[in-house]
């Protein structure tokens, strides 16, 4: 988490592109690149921010945001397999919520994610697509995410 969160009000209004609107907390949209460049941007209702995603991903992000330990600053790993092991063990929580969704979920998590540019949530996807390859291996892989071999 950054210290930009001060920023944000307590809560904030962001209206989806399919044009529903779900308020979510300051410290979980202090998560996001895009939603703070957005509320700065946004001078005409600084209760509300325009958001390029649907709902339903909104929902799926948040719910996993919810999941993830907020309180703790966030420090992306390199490709170093003992930085990997120490940031899965310090994301155990979130990373065995992401094991018990579909593949698909997971997925649409990881896109959302990367639009809204939530750098916690790419990584936490990169370490749980790390961890899934070494379990179940490739084909494994192909399977849970219903692509064809």
């Amino acid at each position: 988490m950054t210290s930009n969160s001060a920023k944000f009000p307590k809560f904030l209004k962001l209206r989806t592109s399919d044009n529903q609107v779900m308020e979510v907390s300051g410290q979980i949209l202090n998560e996001s690149l895009v939603i703070r460049e957005l509320f700065k941007e946004n001078n005409d209702n600084p209760t509300e921010v325009e958001i390029p995603v649907d709902y339903s991903q909104l929902k799926k992000v948040v719910k996993t945001l919810e999941v993830c330990d907020l309180n703790k600053p966030f420090v992306m790993f390199t490709d170093s397999p003992a930085k990997l092991i120490k940031f899965a063990a310090e994301n155990m929580q979130v990373l065995k919520f992401m094991t018990s969704l579909p593949g698909t979920d997971a997925a649409e998590i990881f896109t959302t994610s990367t639009t809204l540019f939530i750098p916690r949530l790419i990584m936490v996807f990169t370490a749980f697509m790390m961890e899934l390859e070494d379990g179940i291996g490739l084909k494994g892989m192909r399977e849970r995410f219903g692509l064809n071999p």
